[in-house]
């Protein structure tokens, strides 16, 4: 275990989330995790680089069918359910469906698929490419797979099916508590008081540049002490207007939420 990693590539920022932390609260057995949008970026320009040099070009992988293809895709999953089965993108519209759910507005339904992102996992925020063009070359692939192998798919990993479906078995996720300001209820609510007031000097566009998921989240950052109103690039250019900060310690501010290699020229 101490010479062999596993690393997992995703264009996904949920699921690197879920190997840090895993919801079942048990460690994970994956080492790390590689950005999609980096690891491409490094072969791209590799192969850029090596064009002429047929030895660097790797071998096709094993015949994925149609169905594993697509199975990323918005409605991937549902189509192998019986039953009356939705498949629901975007996290709002998920979380717009769930309350209906919570509500008892849409009862009968026997699966549902969601997914944070849009398009699903061609989607994902750490994907190289436009998730719709993504999205469109994935189900022109499936098609291609159809006509090219005429259902004849072979993948090594099914000599392992059954021992895989014996792993892939999650353990049971238990409800986290919710996040709490403070243990002090008096002292809570003086938080919540400050949130609700810089929530108003904020955007409120959840452009995510200050490094948290959005300004709601910034606002509960500055009251814990994680983070400062200058986070904000908005606040920054006022900041700035009225001279109250200079050029320098804005970008200053951001790379120390980004990171220096953010900010270095090409």
């Amino acid at each position: 275990e101490d010479e062999i990693g596993i690393f997992y590539f995703t264009q996904c920022a949920a699921k690197i989330a879920a190997i840090k932390s895993p919801a079942e609260r048990v460690e994970s057995p994956i080492t790390g995790v590689i950005n999609m949008d980096s690891a491409f970026n490094k072969v791209y320009q590799y192969l850029e680089q090596n064009i002429h040099n047929k030895e660097s070009i790797a071998e096709s992988p094993d015949n994925l069918s149609p169905e594993a293809i697509l199975w990323s895709l918005t409605t991937g999953e549902t189509e192998y359910y019986s039953g009356r089965r939705i498949a629901i993108d975007g996290v709002h519209n998920v979380i717009s469906f769930l309350e209906k759910l919570e509500n008892e507005e849409n009862p009968g339904i026997h699966f549902l698929e969601l997914r944070a992102c849009h398009e699903g996992c061609a989607g994902g925020v750490l994907a190289n490419e436009n998730r719709f063009l993504s999205a469109e070359r994935m189900r022109n692939r499936a098609k291609a797979a159809v006509n090219n192998q005429d259902g004849d798919f072979s993948n090594r990993i099914n000599n392992y099916k059954d021992d895989l479906k014996e792993l892939i078995k999650t353990a049971e996720v238990k409800p986290r508590s919710m996040l709490k300001l403070d243990e002090n209820m008096s002292e809570a609510m003086r938080k919540m008081n400050l949130i609700r007031q810089i929530i108003q000097l904020l955007p409120m566009v959840d452009c995510g540049a200050c490094g948290s998921p959005g300004c709601y989240a910034l606002a509960e950052d500055i009251v814990q002490g994680r983070g400062m109103m200058e986070n904000c690039i908005f606040i920054q250019r006022r900041y700035e207007q009225k001279g109250m900060l200079k050029n320098q310690d804005a970008i200053a501010l951001m790379k120390k939420i980004w990171g220096e290699n953010k900010f270095e020229s090409k």
